[in-house]
């Protein structure tokens, strides 16, 4: 997936990276809050110093990609915020279920 958003991206201020190969003290120049187990659970996207989780992340990415930008203004309407927390919560509990 990373991949394909690297792919996607048309921001070069925007670098997307794999929170595995990063050691705390580097997360922590990024970000101070972020942590391994903050990583692990949700995603997480900082841009300009600013912290977004969940789906406030996949609303802040969408705008920078190709193809998706068109749309991301669709994340913006009302309710969808609350259906995009419900769904990312059933995608975590299903992975999290098939990992084990």
């Amino acid at each position: 997936m990373g991949k394909k958003l690297k792919s996607l991206n048309r921001n070069t201020d925007i670098e997307i990276m794999d929170f595995q190969k990063l050691d705390p003290d580097t997360l922590h120049k990024i970000h101070p809050d972020l942590t391994p187990e903050i990583l692990e659970s949700d995603l997480q996207f900082v841009y300009r110093g600013v912290r977004y989780p969940g789906f406030f992340a996949v609303r802040k990415i969408s705008g920078h990609l190709n193809y998706f930008r068109w749309f991301s203004f669709l994340l913006y309407l009302p309710l969808v915020p609350i259906l995009g927390m419900f769904l990312l919560m059933i995608l975590k509990k299903k992975t999290s279920q098939s990992i084990k």
